[in-house]
């Protein structure tokens, strides 16, 4: 998300350029809203990827027995996050 902010001048002129040939406010928008939901979504997938293969590791170095048990109540609590982080 830092790095998606900080190429907010470079993303200026592909707005100018998109308004000079005709996009609606609309479109834009719903672009870089879809744009940014489905950067937070990979980012969650990725996220949840990483937990998910370094759990082990991470029990032999603490000596705890961690576990990650993907219920539905779970799920809807990460996703509704990457959805408001996406907005």
């Amino acid at each position: 998300m830092n790095l998606f902010t900080a190429k907010a001048s470079t993303r200026m002129k592909e707005v100018g350029i998109k308004k000079a040939i005709g996009a609606e406010r609309k479109s834009l928008i719903i672009q870089y809203l879809s744009e940014s939901l489905l950067i937070s979504l990979i980012s969650l997938i990725f996220a949840l990827l990483f937990v998910e293969l370094l759990l082990p590791q991470f029990n032999n170095i603490t000596g705890k027995q961690l576990s990650l048990n993907f219920n539905s109540g779970i799920l809807i609590t990460f996703l509704s996050i990457a959805v408001i982080t996406g907005l």
